[in-house]
């Protein structure tokens, strides 16, 4: 897929990410401790909300994996990493 150019001409996008399961972890967290749940999480198993998380990681990574096509940079963030293995792994992009 082409985009045009003088939308993302020197731009960067941060790509944050987890594992299914540590997303829905973190759901799942959030609604026991602060009541918290968006629609599409509410009366949700995990096994549900985990399978969600991964069509939706999936479609981001596409959408990335488009922007790259496209010569704009992506920077991906494993948040259950450690800061340092994520600079490592992404310093090719400058």
């Amino acid at each position: 897929m082409k985009i045009k150019n003088e939308i993302i001409r020197n731009k960067t996008v941060i790509n944050c990410y987890n594992t299914p399961e540590n997303i829905a972890k973190n759901i799942i967290k959030r609604t026991n401790t602060k009541s918290i749940t968006t629609p599409q999480h509410r009366n949700k198993s995990f096994e549900e909300i985990a399978k969600a998380q991964i069509e939706a990681l999936d479609k981001v990574k596409l959408f990335a994996n488009i922007l790259e096509e496209n010569r704009v940079k992506v920077l991906n963030i494993h948040t259950s990493e450690q800061k340092d293995g994520n600079v490592e792994k992404n310093k090719s992009l400058y």
